[in-house]
């Protein structure tokens, strides 16, 4: 896998979040939980190295090419809102956003 991949922040896509959400998806139960976990927040390498032990890299990153590959998982260029505003994560910054 490409080290940039490895650092990447994936989402699921409207696909992805119909799919997660049906039991007869079609999916692994290693692509089903690795869906899961995209929720557009953790890069890549982080949500891997919660993955049961016994399962190999490739098998993981082999999941998660077969998300992409049926656009279920997409990744984030970057957040306009939200998490990522200049505010989040300051002391009573919540109570008092900028305007």
């Amino acid at each position: 896998m490409d080290d940039r991949l490895h650092d990447t922040v994936f989402e699921r896509t409207d696909e992805g979040r119909v799919a997660v959400l049906k039991p007869d998806s079609g999916l692994s139960r290693q692509e089903q939980r690795l869906l899961l976990m995209m929720t557009g927040y953790t890069p890549l390498a982080d949500l891997l190295a919660l993955l049961d032990e016994d399962v190999p890299l490739e098998a993981a990153t082999g999941a998660v090419d077969e998300l992409l590959q049926r656009q279920l998982i997409r990744p984030v260029d970057a957040l306009p809102h939200g998490a990522r505003v200049k505010w989040f994560g300051r002391p009573g910054a919540a109570a008092n956003p900028p305007t």
